[in-house]
């Protein structure tokens, strides 16, 4: 992480004339009532080279408080925690991110209508706010999905990916479809006297696609199954969001570039961990880094039933909302 965070600032420096020119500090200003709002609009209008300022800092409106690190945290792990909320709920306002049956999130369609460039923007700005928290070091209590990091690397999926993407959909679509004489019980399966090159239905994607030009009208066979099952496999990991992914994308690679990432080597596993972090504290670590008084007397022994509980009794759960509520983050650094 410390030398990605090295080069992307040598590569923002050699971009313009020297350091003078670049912004000092990066100053946030948003309203916890409507922190998604504010906070989106804002990353999305912000130049690059401010967003890429040495210093942060974060205020909420209304509320006392000078940010001398925890704010921020408090703002990252805010803004995570509250567009995973809006995707498991299902809230399509500002809702452009899905939540997955294993808890990941993947961008959500578009639909079309007024709202519709408010929300691609939206998708953007995500974009913006993971590469942002990579390079500040704020892990988050999000989940991006594996085939969207495998995206971010541009690394091309296989069958895995999807199977972890949907296990159902390979087991019941792909892999019966592979099967020899298999045409004639899916047709059966989705009550059509036939198969044709188009896309299965999900809940996102209800209505089907054409998975080529004039894919309705070109029946599967025996012969070009094969063919059918890569490009339904294609479609059900991105093709119903080519769209939304794409701005996510170049979010992303707007603040951390993507030939950037993969100089340094780095993996679709270690970018999610970099994004995401660890979801459970390790109490012997968290004890290690910590400072903890007093150190004898009556009062250790109190100190002792902390560290105790802390390991015995607490979830991995509730020790992320300890964490959070003493640092601001609910993720270790």
């Amino acid at each position: 992480r410390r030398s990605l965070i090295a080069a992307r600032a040598a590569e923002l420096r050699g971009q313009v004339a020297g350091d003078a020119l670049l912004p000092g500090s990066l100053s946030m200003s948003v309203r916890r009532s409507h922190l998604l709002r504010d906070s989106l609009r804002d990353l999305f209008g912000r130049p690059v080279t401010e967003l890429l300022a040495p210093s942060m800092s974060v205020y909420f409106e209304g509320e006392q408080g000078i940010d001398a690190g925890g704010l921020s945290r408090d703002w990252f792990d805010s803004v995570a925690r509250a567009l995973v909320d809006s995707a498991a709920l299902n809230r399509f306002r500002f809702s452009v991110l899905a939540a997955l049956p294993s808890g990941a999130v993947v961008p959500r369609p578009v639909a079309p209508g007024k709202h519709e460039v408010e929300e691609l923007r939206a998708l953007f700005a995500i974009g913006r706010f993971l590469a942002l928290a990579v390079l500040r070091e704020r892990p988050l209590p999000l989940l991006l999905a594996p085939t969207t990091c495998k995206h971010l690397l541009l690394e091309p999926l296989n069958l895995e990916d999807l199977r972890a993407l949907d296990p159902d959909f390979v087991r019941h679509r792909v892999e019966r479809l592979m099967q020899r004489g298999s045409l004639a019980e899916l047709a059966a399966l989705i009550c059509e006297p036939a198969v044709f090159f188009v896309s299965a239905p999900t809940e996102l994607c209800p209505t089907p696609q054409e998975l080529e030009p004039g894919g309705a009208m070109r029946r599967v066979t025996e012969a070009n199954k094969a063919e059918y099952a890569r490009l339904l496999c294609e479609f059900r990991a991105c093709g119903d969001t080519r769209r939304e992914l794409s701005c996510l994308l170049h979010g992303f690679w707007d603040v951390l570039p993507c030939e950037l990432l993969r100089f340094q080597g780095v993996g679709p596993e270690e970018l999610s961990a970099l994004i995401s972090g660890s979801c459970d504290p390790d109490p012997e670590e968290w004890r290690m880094h910590s400072r903890s008084s007093p150190s004898s007397g009556p009062a250790a022994g109190i100190v002792e039933w902390f560290w105790e509980a802390l390991g015995g009794d607490l979830a991995a759960e509730d020790r992320c909302a300890l964490l959070r509520f003493v640092t601001g983050s609910s993720r270790p650094p």
